[in-house]
């Protein structure tokens, strides 16, 4: 929200997420593109919800069916993002850890259409690192904000892929995001684990007043009696969830092997048609 109360006729006060920032008219353009760049957080603590094809896949469909332009940051040590993306290497300090320790975040950027912040096992190393020594930093990932295409413009959207823990990684992944989205399998373990995700977004907004749970995206869904059961327990305990469900389809796990998206190897399977649904929920949602 825009104001000129108050302030001298050559600046303006801009009200985000409760923060007021008073900035310079020539500046608003600039203000504008990094504070309404949208950075995604895909996380569950539980593995095999399919957070890293969510992330691949809202990557694609926004980039090539929107026109929006996507950085993905893999934020996970086993590197399954990176390898999605081919980028992956054991060798060398990964992107993800030099951010983590602080580096610019221009050089550490992959640019190829869909661009990349690659991780492997080094991750692990830094985090250990920066762990024993008391190091616990959480503003390592803000100069996300600063990030830039190649043609040095903000990125419209930034998708954080993490891993199954909250690790400090994760913690200044959340430090900087607006959404959450939380791909969730219908089993009584995953379930349970979105208590634990909330009471640490509530920790979190005290900081980052911006973050806002999305909701629930259900992953792997079939139409039996327990998958039916897991929706009337989100609905029975108050979850949010989007209303597309991603159903399942054995093309997900085919196009890893051939190192494409879902929407490259099999456009018409189940859950590709589901996560163009999905990605359209989502825009409607926070375009409101």
């Amino acid at each position: 929200m825009l104001q000129n109360e108050g302030g001298p006729s050559d600046t303006r006060n801009i009200t985000r997420a409760g923060k007021v920032t008073t900035i310079n008219i020539p500046q608003i353009a600039d203000f504008f593109k990094e504070n309404f760049m949208r950075i995604i957080n895909i996380i569950n603590l539980k593995g095999g919800t399919a957070k890293t094809t969510t992330a691949m896949e809202m990557g694609y469909i926004l980039h090539h069916k929107y026109g929006y332009s996507v950085l993905l940051v893999d934020n996970d040590k086993q590197g399954n993002l990176s390898r999605g993306m081919d980028l992956y290497t054991d060798s060398g300090i990964c992107p993800t850890a030099r951010l983590l320790s602080g580096e610019p975040v221009q050089d550490l950027i992959h640019h190829d259409g869909i661009d990349t912040i690659a991780a492997n096992m080094s991750l692990l190393t830094v985090i250990h690192r920066l762990t024993s020594r008391g190091q616990i930093v959480t503003s390592s990932y803000q100069s996300l904000r600063k990030a830039r295409t190649q043609d040095g413009k903000p990125y419209d959207y930034v998708i954080i892929d993490n891993p199954p823990d909250l690790g400090i990684n994760v913690i200044n992944a959340l430090m900087v995001t607006d959404d959450v989205i939380i791909p969730t399998k219908i089993d009584q373990w995953a379930l349970e684990g979105l208590d634990i995700i909330g009471d640490q977004i509530a920790e979190i907004k005290q900081v980052n007043p911006g973050i806002r749970l999305a909701e629930a995206l259900i992953t792997m869904y079939r139409n039996t009696p327990a998958c039916d059961a897991g929706l009337d327990w989100l609905h029975k305990h108050n979850y949010g969830a989007f209303d597309t469900v991603i159903r399942y389809s054995e093309k997900a796990a085919e196009c890893t092997f051939f190192g494409q998206s879902l929407q490259e190897y099999s456009p018409r399977s189940a859950a590709a048609v589901s996560y163009r649904r999905f990605v359209a929920e989502y825009l409607r949602g926070t375009s409101q």
